[in-house]
């Protein structure tokens, strides 16, 4: 099976989060950033 890196994923499952205070990106929605516990927003 080969994948095409520069195709997205059909489904919305690579969400990525990010901090909305410094600026860490995490892949896990959690409640809130685990670098510095601000506040963790939908990056799109």
């Amino acid at each position: 099976m080969t994948r095409h890196e520069d195709q997205p994923t059909p489904d919305g499952s690579d969400e990525l989060f990010i901090c909305l205070d410094c600026g860490y990106e995490s892949v896990e929605e959690t409640e809130s950033c685990p670098k510095c516990g601000g506040e963790l927003a939908v990056k799109h």
